[in-house]
C-alpha cells in the first residue's frame, strides 16, 4: 500500500507531499489542475520511461520518493524478498521506499531503501506493487500472458498448477538426462569403429611393459657381440687367467708380505686386505666370463628384433605415449565398449522413467485445463454482469483458449501428443466487447481510457479477493458515464477498496463521495509562475469541492445542499472513512 508520495521539481510541482490511506483515495480538481501530473510522479518513481522534459522550469533536477507499507501483503513481501529487493531489516519494518532522480542531462538515479538499483529493477517492483488503469503502462490485465494467472487465481487452481509445474520441471530434467546420454552414446558409436581398430591394433602387438627398453639393450649387445667377446676375454686374462694377471700379481705380492711380516708383525693386517682384493678380482672375472658366455649369436635374430622394435616405435609415435601408457590405453578402450553397453541399459531405463513422468504430466495438465475451462465459464458470467452494470451497453466478455505454442511434448493416455508449457496446455486471453454490434476483441486492444478503466474495474471487482497487487489506480474511470452507472461504479470501487488500496481520479461527485480520503489538486499562478498543490479536504471544504463538481467553480446553495446529501448517503465499505 502506498503510504507517502513526495515530489520535487516535477513539471509544475515544486514540492508536494501526499499521505494516503487504506481503502479508496479520491483525487479531484478542475480540468487542467494537474491531477494526471500527480499520477505521473508515481509512474516516474515506478520506472516509467521519461526524459528531462519532466523537470520543472525553475529546477535543475526532479526527485520523487514513494513509501509503501507491506503489512498484510505477505505474498508481495515474499516475492520481493526472493528477488533480494527487500532485506531482512526492511522486511521486519514492513516498509519499502523507492526513490528516483533525474537531472537536466537526462541522467537518472534509482534507489530502493537507500540501495542503488537499475530502472529495470524499479519497474519490476512497480509491477508488483501498483496496477495502473487508464493511460499508463502498468496494466497487468492488459498483458495477455498474465490472463491465465488471473483465471487460475479466480478458480483457486494454484495447487494443481504448482503440481503441473513441478511435474514439468522433473520431466524436463529427465528429458535433458536422456538427451545428454543419447549424445554420449552417439559419440561413442561414432568412435566405435576407430575404437575397435585401435583395440585390434594394440592387441595384435601384444605389448609387454618395458619391452622396448629390453629390445634396445639386447640389440646393442648383438650388434657389438665380437667386440664384447674380445674385450671380455681381455678383461678375464688381465684379472684372473693370464700369467701376468692381477690375480697372479696379487699372489706374488702376498707371498712377499708374508715374509715381511716375519720381520714386521704389524704388516699382517694388510694380508687380509690383499685376500679381499683377490676374491673381488676373481668375482669380477667370473661375472665377465658368465656375461660373455651368454651371448648366443646362433639362436638370436637381430633383424626380427629390429622389426619388432620398429613396430613398437611406430605405435608410440602414433599415439604419443610410452609402452606402459599404450597398455593402459588398451584397457581403457576395452572398458569404453563395455561402458557403452551399460550406457544403453541406463538410457532404456531413463526413457521408461521419462515416459511415466510424461504420462503423469499429461494427466495433471489435462486436469488443470479442464478445471480452467470450468472456472472460465463462471468467470465470464460474473465479469459480463459487472461490465453491463457499469454502463457498457452491449458489453460482453469471453475467455479464449488456445493450445500452448511452446512447451514440452508429452503423450496422453489416449495416445494424443500434448504440448505442456509454463502454464500447462493453455494459452488464455481475455476478449471483450464494449459497444453494441462490435465483435469481441482482445482486451489489450481497447482504445478508450474510460472503457479500459471500467472493464478493469469489473475484472478487479471479481478478482479483488485473489489479486496480489496492493495498490490499484484508476484514471478516467468515469469517462462517458453518469447517473445510476456512476453510483454503481462508486459502489464497486468501494468493494474493491475493502481488500486493496485504490487511488482514483474522478470528475463525478457520486464517485468522489465514496472515498475514504479526498485529495484536491489545485493549480495557482503567481508572479508568472504556475504551480500545482495537493491538499486533503474534509468537512465543509469537502462539501464545497463536491458542490463544485456538481455545479461548477462557484456552486449555488442548492448544489451545497445536494453535496451534503450525497456525502451522507455515500457508499461505505469495511474500511473506515478518514476525514482530513
Amino acid at each position: 500500500m502506498l503510504r507517502e508520495l513526495n515530489a520535487h521539481g516535477y513539471a509544475i510541482i515544486d514540492d508536494v507531499g501526499i499521505e494516503l490511506c487504506p481503502g479508496l483515495n479520491i483525487l479531484t480538481g478542475e480540468t487542467g489542475a494537474g491531477k494526471s501530473i500527480i499520477l505521473g510522479t508515481l509512474g516516474f518513481v515506478l520506472g516509467d520511461r521519461v526524459s528531462d522534459d519532466i523537470i520543472g522550469k525553475r529546477s535543475d533536477s526532479c526527485r520523487v520518493d514513494a513509501s509503501f507499507e507491506l503489512s498484510g501483503l505477505d505474498a508481495l513481501a515474499a516475492r520481493l524478498g526472493e528477488s533480494d529487493i527487500l532485506d531482512d531489516e526492511a522486511a521486519a519494518a514492513g516498509r519499502l521506499t523507492l526513490t528516483r532522480e533525474i537531472n537536466r542531462g537526462g541522467r537518472s538515479r534509482c534507489r530502493v531503501n537507500g540501495r542503488t538499483v537499475s530502472v529495470k529493477t524499479l519497474k519490476t517492483i512497480g509491477d508488483i506493487l501498483v496496477d495502473f488503469h487508464g493511460q499508463h503502462e502498468h496494466q497487468l490485465l492488459l498483458k495477455a500472458e498474465r490472463h491465465v494467472d488471473f483465471l487460475d487465481a479466480f478458480g483457486r487452481l494454484g495447487p494443481i498448477r504448482d503440481k503441473v509445474s513441478e511435474l514439468r520441471r522433473e520431466f524436463m530434467e529427465l528429458g535433458k538426462k536422456v538427451r545428454d546420454l543419447e549424445d554420449d552414446i552417439r559419440q561413442a558409436e561414432s568412435r566405435s569403429d576407430l575404437t575397435r581398430f585401435e583395440i585390434d591394433e594394440l592387441e595384435k602387438l601384444n605389448l609387454k611393459e618395458g619391452e622396448d627398453e629390453k629390445l634396445e639393450s639386447r640389440l646393442n649387445v648383438l650388434e657389438h657381440a665380437e667386440r664384447i667377446i674380445e674385450l671380455g676375454s681381455e678383461a678375464i686374462d688381465l684379472t684372473y687367467d693370464g700369467d701376468e694377471s692381477a690375480s697372479q700379481l696379487l699372489a706374488r705380492a702376498r707371498a712377499a708380505l708374508e715374509k715381511l711380516a716375519h720381520f714386521k708383525p704389524d704388516i699382517e693386517p694388510l694380508l687380509e686386505t690383499l685376500d679381499g682384493a683377490e676374491v673381488a678380482i676373481k668375482e669380477v672375472a667370473e661375472e665377465v666370463r658368465s656375461q660373455v658366455s651368454r651371448i648366443d649369436l646362433e639362436d638370436s635374430d637381430p633383424e626380427a628384433m629390429r622389426d619388432r622394435l620398429a613396430q613398437i616405435e611406430r605405435i608410440k609415435r602414433k599415439y604419443g605415449e610410452t609402452v606402459a601408457e599404450l597398455i593402459a590405453r588398451l584397457e581403457r578402450l576395452k572398458n569404453s565398449l563395455d561402458n557403452r553397453e551399460d550406457m544403453q541399459v541406463l538410457l532404456d531405463d531413463l526413457r521408461e522413467e521419462c515416459g511415466k513422468k510424461g504420462s503423469l504430466l499429461a494427466e495433471a495438465a489435462l486436469d488443470l485445463s479442464s478445471r480452467r475451462k470450468k472456472a472460465s465459464r463462471k468467470f465470464e458470467k460474473l465479469v459480463r454482469e459487472e461490465i453491463l452494470s457499469l454502463g457498457i451497453e452491449g458489453g460482453d466478455f469471453k475467455v479464449v483458449f488456445e493450445e500452448a505454442e511452446d512447451g514440452e511434448e508429452v503423450r496422453a493416455a489416449d495416445g494424443k501428443t500434448l504440448r505442456v508449457g509454463d502454464s500447462g496446455l493453455d494459452q488464455v486471453e481475455f476478449f471483450v466487447r464494449t459497444n453494441p454490434g462490435e465483435n469481441l476483441m482482445p482486451l489489450r486492444r481497447i482504445a478508450s481510457g474510460g472503457e479500459i478503466s471500467r472493464v478493469m474495474l469489473a475484472l478487479k471487482s471479481i478478482l479483488a479477493d485473489v489479486d496480489e497487487v496492493g495498490t490499484l489506480i484508476f484514471d478516467e474511470i468515469d469517462a462517458g458515464i453518469g447517473g445510476g452507472t456512476a453510483d454503481t461504479v462508486a459502489m464497486k470501487l468501494r468493494r474493491v477498496a475493502d481488500s486493496r488500496q485504490v487511488i482514483c481520479i474522478t470528475h463525478l461527485p457520486q464517485i468522489a463521495v465514496a472515498g475514504n480520503l479526498h485529495l484536491k489538486v489545485e493549480k495557482s499562478t503567481a508572479a508568472g509562475r504556475t504551480t500545482a498543490t495537493v491538499v486533503p479536504v474534509g468537512g465543509r471544504e469537502r462539501i464545497e469541492e463536491v458542490a463544485r463538481m456538481i455545479d461548477g467553480r462557484k456552486p449555488s446553495g442548492s448544489a451545497m445542499t445536494h453535496a451534503e446529501q450525497i456525502l451522507t448517503k455515500a457508499p461505505k465499505g469495511r474500511t473506515k472513512t478518514r476525514e482530513a
